[in-house]
């Protein structure tokens, strides 16, 4: 049974969280248990607040596993070394490709 924190001791944990903590920690526990261990309830346990505090910053899973691809992909340029004169659609395929294997390592 989860041991009862006081209000001030929640409003101070609240306080210091932020939605780029959120979306790491989610990244952290999909890295190490798997997309499906990625639950508001998880987050709130390893992150010490409540699951209505983690639904603060990120209001909905979906919202939360965008924000995580975010983060994943936020320094990778997918379009490096793609030829710009290919069709569009070529592109967005060569840049799918870059990210599937980018994220595969």
């Amino acid at each position: 049974m989860a041991m009862e924190r006081s209000p001030s001791v929640n409003r101070a944990r609240r306080a210091g969280l932020t939605r780029p903590d959120v979306v790491e920690r989610a990244v952290e526990v999909g890295d190490r248990d798997g997309l499906k261990a990625v639950t508001f309830r998880r987050l709130a346990s390893e992150l010490g607040v409540t699951a209505m505090a983690v639904h603060r910053h990120v209001t909905a899973r979906e919202r939360l596993l965008t924000e995580m691809l975010a983060a994943l992909t936020r320094d990778f340029d997918a379009l490096a070394g793609v030829d710009p004169h290919l069709p569009w659609t070529e592109r967005l395929r060569a840049a799918l490709l870059a990210i599937h294997a980018h994220n595969r390592r």
